[in-house]
């Protein structure tokens, strides 16, 4: 908590941990495993490191944490803990004179990132109802292949500072490990694998696992080609308190489009594509309420505005936004049919000047 910072001491806030995380206890030997990327486990078997049976830590950075997670216990192991590390800041950080929120633009020491483990690599959205839509009364199915068995937590780098200071000379130190994205910048770590250390952490999640509703909200301004359709979202759930960054940059962004094609529509003007505006809810769980979506709007959204999507969806998501020109260079990389007419040249129609629709400033 900082004092500086009256949303970090609310007393309603919620601890920090990670979303569909497994609820247990372990107590172990630990040993730091890096990313925690499948070729860092087969790093440290090759080094010799016992894995079974320890609890993980864990550097964020690298692959999805969920993944990190996974690899820990499919390598017997019986916990995890990841921990983010001011290597990942560049320049933005303590160590290279930048001062620290909430007096400068740098990490604080105590932030911890929070987020889900779920295994989005096999199935995204809600575990319980793979490929169909999560409502009440539906059949629920075993969710045991895609979310974790085994605890894990999501610690500061100044909480992991000592953990992975009492591993300072046991095993291999991290240099010598010579694996991509290992050694970080915490101040008098060498990032060891810990092997023989004899250190050890006791660990406790307990979560509470009920289905709660939650709700998207949909607008739907309908093309002129039935065949197409663009998707622009932006999710509204958020970890903490305000999610200024992620989500509600990205959602400003996204109403003010809402107001900007209502302006454009006053004028009679109508777009090529179907447009769809979505506001996700229980994004950051699984993407839980934006893989609900294209579930929904084929089947039953779109069919209700007499449109048929046996053609293309074009999604674009809108998670937060800083420079809104630099996104639009790179959806031009990204996403280069959303920004230019489909039609050969021959169907395009040239229209006078004085006739365009001036587009509405946003402000």
């Amino acid at each position: 908590m900082l004092t500086e910072d009256d949303t970090t001491s609310y007393p309603d806030r919620i601890p920090t941990f990670h979303g569909y995380s497994f609820s247990g206890n372990a107590s172990a030997e630990y040993v730091y495993v890096g990313r925690g990327q499948q070729v860092d486990f087969d790093r440290l078997e090759a080094l010799g490191v016992e894995l079974e049976g320890k609890i993980a830590l864990a550097k964020y950075g690298g692959p999805f944490r969920g993944l990190k997670v996974k690899n820990a216990q499919e390598h017997g192991m019986i916990g995890a803990v990841i921990f983010t590390d001011p290597i990942d800041d560049g320049n933005m950080t303590e160590a290279k004179g930048v001062a620290t929120y909430p007096n400068g633009p740098a990490r604080n020491p105590s932030s911890v990132q929070r987020g889900s483990v779920q295994f989005l690599s096999i199935y995204p959205g809600d575990p319980t109802t793979p490929g169909y839509v999560s409502k009440e009364g539906v059949e629920r199915a075993d969710k045991g292949g895609s979310v974790p068995h085994i605890p894990s937590i999501p610690i500061s780098w100044v909480d992991a500072q000592p953990i992975l200071q009492a591993l300072n000379g046991f095993g291999t130190e991290g240099v010598e490990v010579n694996r991509t994205g290992w050694v970080g910048g915490i101040p008098g770590v060498n990032y060891s694998t810990g092997e023989g250390s004899g250190a050890s952490l006791s660990l406790s999640n307990i979560m509470e696992d009920k289905y709660n509703p939650i709700w998207d909200v949909v607008g739907i301004l309908n093309g002129t080609n039935e065949d197409e359709v663009l998707i622009i979202g932006n999710h509204r759930d958020a970890w903490i308190v305000g999610g200024a960054a992620d989500p509600n940059s990205g959602s400003a962004v996204l109403i003010e489009l809402a107001k900007a094609f209502k302006k454009l529509s006053e004028t009679g003007w109508k777009p090529l594509r179907t447009i769809v505006l979505c506001s996700w809810d229980a994004e950051e769980y699984g993407l839980v309420g934006r893989y609900f979506t294209p579930i929904l709007l084929p089947t039953h959204m779109l069919t209700g505005h007499q449109h048929r999507v046996d053609g293309r969806i074009h999604p674009l998501d809108k998670d937060g936004s800083s420079i809104l020109p630099q996104h639009r260079r790179r959806s031009r990389r990204t996403h280069p049919r959303l920004l230019r007419d489909p039609r050969p040249p021959r169907h395009r129609r040239s229209h006078p000047k004085e006739n365009r629709v001036p587009l509405p400033r946003v402000l």
